[in-house]
């Protein structure tokens, strides 16, 4: 197998991994949203902003 096979393989391999991630995601909302767990909980959405803006600010 060459190098640009190898890629190629690589590259169908990356594909199918994100396919799955997307596919668990959206399970995962399913979850979150059938379940009520998305509550605004105001101890929650604190820590949330907190996170939010470190990681907003942290890659500039």
């Amino acid at each position: 197998m060459n190098d640009l096979e190898q890629l190629e393989t690589i590259d169908e391999r990356i594909a199918e991994a994100e396919r799955v991630l997307n596919f668990l995601h959206e399970q995962r909302r399913e979850i979150i949203n059938r379940s009520n767990l998305n509550k605004n909980d105001s101890n929650v959405h604190d820590s949330n902003v907190v996170v939010s803006s470190f990681l907003s600010t942290s890659y500039r």
